[in-house]
């Protein structure tokens, strides 16, 4: 469906063009590429595993480790000038996360991670790429919430920015993007149910409002997974 789409686009370009610019067309990537995002280049994401190790067993504090990543982005990657740099630090973060680490570190870092959404970079995003950044934190914290000694907090949390984003996505623009941020929200109120049962019947609503996503209903791995959850 999403060829289609792009392949009829496609052959409307010559009468949209105007004054010889170049028209822009989104590529959408695939789900693997979506997940493994934080792999920004082969040598970039090798000094960030190194600084990860040596964060990990005491050798370099994790603030330091963070400049020198964003020193080697900016040396190491070509599209650096069209890549905001918290993005930079969020996928150094990921692979601290990576890293068998003690539980206080991955906390640190996931607090680190979330304070990236309260930085003036971030506001400064248009709406797609502050609710990415937010769909990969949330993602993180998903993984790694058993970390905290007492976790709802930073499960709420994501709970309420994740709703916040979900008005803001463009479902037509970014379907997958939408979805994912339904899915990844009914997961941590399934976790709040631990505490709160209530909370069972919330995310099954988002669930389903995933589910609704039209643009991104081909996807049936995804689709299983969510089906599986309900």
């Amino acid at each position: 469906i999403n060829i289609c789409r792009l392949v009829h686009r496609a052959s409307e370009l010559p009468k949209a063009a105007i004054d010889g610019k170049d028209n822009l067309i989104r590529w959408p990537s695939s789900s693997e590429q979506a997940e493994m995002w934080f792999l920004m280049s082969r040598e970039f994401s090798e000094t960030c595993i190194n600084l990860a190790q040596k964060v990990v067993i005491g050798e370099q504090p994790l603030d330091a480790a963070v400049t020198a990543a964003c020193c080697a982005f900016s040396q190491q990657m070509e599209e650096r000038k069209r890549i905001p740099i918290v993005h930079a630090i969020a996928a150094f973060y990921e692979f601290v996360l990576m890293t068998e680490g003690s539980n206080s570190l991955f906390e640190t870092t996931l607090r680190r991670y979330r304070a990236l959404l309260d930085s003036e970079e971030y506001i400064q995003m248009g709406e797609e790429e502050q609710s990415t950044l937010s769909l990969r934190y949330a993602k993180a914290l998903q993984r790694h919430w058993r970390k905290f000694a007492e976790p709802i907090s930073q499960l709420r949390d994501a709970v309420e920015i994740l709703g916040q984003r979900i008005p803001a996505t463009d479902p037509e623009r970014s379907p997958r993007l939408l979805r994912d941020l339904y899915f990844t929200r009914a997961r941590h109120l399934e976790n709040l149910a631990l505490w709160s049962p209530a909370e069972y019947a919330t995310a099954e609503d988002n669930y389903v409002c995933g589910l609704s996503v039209l643009g991104a209903a081909h996807e049936i791995e995804a689709r299983g997974m969510a089906l599986s959850d309900l």
